[in-house]
């Protein structure tokens, strides 16, 4: 009878690996690649003009990495409703004081996120710019 309890245990342990093993994550991360024709800050970091890839996780963190490496950063992001992201795949900047602030994220695929900025900044801002992202998109492990 032991034996027999064994091999239960056993069948549906390797079934249970079967089950976790094909179920989908809800969301992979993704990359977005987007040319910023301007210098901007994001959480604190000055990054220069250039092509950059933003990959949005699942959690509430993104990261902006230079294509060439030399520039990066993680930011911490609020989730924003899929009818405020939208269809268009940009960045959005808040200018204030001639600096470009990153402010949202938004993939194309109604999926976005805002990273929260200073109220004394929110309030001394001009304007707001968007860079369009590239359309491909590059799931990480490709």
């Amino acid at each position: 009878m032991s034996r027999n309890l064994i091999m239960k245990v056993w069948m549906m342990v390797g079934v249970a690996v079967l089950v976790l093993a094909g179920a989908a994550p809800a969301r992979a991360d993704e990359q977005v690649v987007a040319k910023v024709p301007f210098d901007f800050i994001v959480a604190g970091m000055q990054m220069p003009a250039g092509t950059y890839v933003v990959t949005l996780s699942n959690s509430s963190i993104a990261s902006v990495s230079s294509t060439d490496r030399r520039h990066f950063t993680f930011v911490l992001t609020n989730p924003v409703a899929p009818e405020d992201a939208g269809t268009k795949a940009e960045l959005v900047f808040r200018v204030a004081n001639g600096n470009h602030f990153l402010e949202r994220i938004a993939d194309g695929d109604s999926r976005g996120c805002e990273i929260p900025l200073k109220p004394a900044l929110l309030e001394r801002s001009a304007e707001r710019v968007a860079v369009a992202l590239t359309p491909a998109r590059v799931k990480i492990g490709d």
